[in-house]
């Protein structure tokens, strides 16, 4: 259970203890889908208590700024720097540097400000009968993406809080995959299962695509790669729904 601590002290902002140099960064990557689930729990609660309560953009909007900040921000810093660097004509060199300066360029503040605004506008969208399993998942879909990506692409630096998440056992992969498709089975049945894992194979293709670039991937990046997971998520549920799939 040592593991699920560190991973929650990591992911988000519970006062689960402070971490320990002897915390073992790897082995905390099997909880990131309980971790996942613990983050959607909380929005799903607070979309079943303001549901009815409040106007369906109000409860969105409640929903988005829990799911930031919960995380503390974590993923979407990861997003500001992903895009500064991934997108600016550069070298490799000098996106890897970009990326590892902590001011936000026009690139990065430009990608958080659509992306929170696409998210916002997805859970809005969302049919109220959906709301509560959507929230619920949501999160472990971005942490199942994240471990997928840790484990599928190289490290880009020889240095970084990223580079302690290498040389992840295939049994890791494997477990938060069927870990994570199992909740996404209980929530929302196989339609939600095969969508879910659509939008992380979209992202994945991503991610092959800034490795080759940077020649691997850093832990912004893996942040970024789970916000967009859960975006193409999001997107695909309200296409799939509107189109009668959920009903």
């Amino acid at each position: 259970m040592r593991g699920l601590f560190v991973a929650l002290r990591f992911l988000t902002i519970l006062p689960v203890g402070r971490p320990k140099d002897s915390d073992n960064m790897s082995s905390s990557l099997i909880y990131f889908p309980f971790v996942g689930l613990v983050i959607g729990l909380g929005a799903a609660v607070l979309a079943g208590l303001l549901d009815g309560l409040v106007p369906t953009l109000v409860m969105a909007s409640v929903v988005v700024i829990y799911m930031v900040g919960i995380t503390g921000g974590l993923h979407w810093d990861g997003v500001a720097d992903t895009c500064d660097g991934v997108f600016a004509p550069r070298t490799r060199d000098e996106r890897l540097a970009i990326m590892k300066d902590s001011t936000v360029g026009a690139f990065g503040l430009i990608g958080v400000v659509l992306g929170l605004l696409f998210y916002f506008t997805l859970i809005a969208a969302i049919h109220p009968s959906l709301m509560i399993a959507i929230v619920l998942v949501v999160p472990v879909v971005g942490r199942w993406t994240m471990v997928l990506a840790i484990g599928l692409f190289p490290y880009a630096r020889k240095e970084g809080m990223g580079g302690l998440f290498q040389k992840l056992p295939t049994v890791i992969i494997l477990t938060t995959t069927l870990v994570s498709l199992a909740f996404v089975l209980l929530a929302l049945s196989v339609d939600g299962l095969m969508l879910a894992a659509g939008s992380v194979a979209l992202t994945l293709l991503f991610g092959w695509w800034i490795s080759r670039r940077l020649g691997g991937l850093t832990g912004d990046i893996y942040g970024a790669m789970g916000v967009l997971a859960e975006l193409v998520f999001l997107f695909a549920v309200v296409i799939a729904s509107s189109s009668g799939m959920f009903s």
